[in-house]
């Protein structure tokens, strides 16, 4: 009877399970994004705003969030929200003032930093149609440049907000991409 090493078992078993975990994976550097109607790099440099990004769609459903993720690029600080559809759904940023809110119950939130960036997208949710959340990891502290800590304060009816807690506030922008679906924002170190 022919037995195999045991190590070499277990090199064969190892990349055969890290074949499976990395098959149809992809790494991508959030700093290199591209823009999905030109195919460049998102540009670095940016004038952005301290005033109100809007942009509302008419959706029939809401979009679901799947992913939240976060970089420090040369800068600026990177905050990423994909979504399971080829659709992005509308949103609305805009610095605001504390106290800081959950929309459900009214309850005030802390969250860090001297500035407050409020980042509401509808038609959204955060959650299965089974009511389990697709995000874990609701309340992110992050320390960053700028960024401190990142909070969801609604899930509901439709709304998804996040609160993106910055020690100044500095100019920002909002970019849609997709392939996949994901709204993007940008915070000026």
């Amino acid at each position: 009877m022919n037995t195999p090493h045991p190590i070499r078992a277990f090199a064969t078993i190892f990349a055969s399970l890290a074949a499976l975990l990395t098959a149809g994976c992809t790494t991508t550097n959030l700093c290199e994004l591209r823009d999905p109607n030109t195919g460049q790099l998102i540009p670095p440099n940016f004038t952005g705003t301290l005033g109100v990004a809007e942009v509302q769609k008419g959706l029939e459903r809401p979009v679901t969030l799947q992913s939240v993720s976060t970089t420090s690029c040369e800068g600026f600080d990177r905050v990423v929200f994909e979504f399971n559809t080829p659709a992005t759904p509308g949103y609305r940023a805009s610095y605001i003032d504390k106290p800081i809110r959950q929309c459900g119950s009214g309850n005030t939130v802390s969250v860090a930093g001297d500035a407050w960036l409020e980042v509401q997208m509808s038609p959204a949710q955060a959650h299965t149609d089974a009511g389990q959340a697709t995000i874990a990891q609701t309340n992110r502290t992050v320390n960053l440049p700028n960024l401190r800590q990142l909070v969801q304060t609604c899930d509901f009816e439709g709304q998804v907000t996040w609160v993106l807690g910055v020690g100044n506030p500095k100019r920002y922008r909002v970019v849609e991409l997709t392939n996949p679906s994901r709204i993007v924002v940008d915070v000026k170190h």
